[in-house]
């Protein structure tokens, strides 16, 4: 059984989204990262969570930059991208967070890393790396 399908069981039970749409609301009607063009999404299984948040919160997206190691998980996260935000440029790598972004040097006005901050945090090379690509961690912010 891969990570999607224990992930994809997983939502058949328990709608996540559900729980935590109050703070989308919250970080949509605070305008928080309404004006953000670029996002990249780090550790995000097939995207769920972040497609739901961007579509919500982010408006003026243009461009997005997904990160996911899990073969699976990538092949779901590109058909649901294409599906939910069909005009924003995308770009899906299949690789771990630490080896992608060492060797990156894309910024982006947002990042979600929701499903790995706590790896990251571990993870100070990683999480220097990642400052370097981002302005605003949405994390800090919901």
């Amino acid at each position: 059984m891969s990570y999607n399908d224990i992930m994809v069981s997983l939502r058949r039970r328990f709608d996540e989204i559900k729980d935590v749409f109050p703070v989308f609301e919250d970080v949509r009607s605070r305008r928080l990262v309404a004006g953000a063009r670029s996002c990249a999404i780090v550790g995000c299984g097939n995207g769920e969570m972040e497609l739901a948040f961007i579509e919500h919160c982010m408006p003026a997206l243009q461009t997005l930059c997904a990160v996911e190691p899990d073969a699976e998980s990538v092949v779901d996260l590109r058909a649901r991208i294409a599906r939910h935000l069909p005009n924003v440029r995308s770009t899906v790598f299949q690789d771990v967070a630490q080896s992608w972004a060492a060797g990156t040097d894309q910024v982006t006005d947002v990042k979600n890393v929701g499903k790995i901050f706590n790896t990251l945090k571990r993870d100070k090379k990683c999480l220097s790396s990642a400052n370097d690509w981002h302005r605003r961690d949405v994390s800090e912010i919901a």
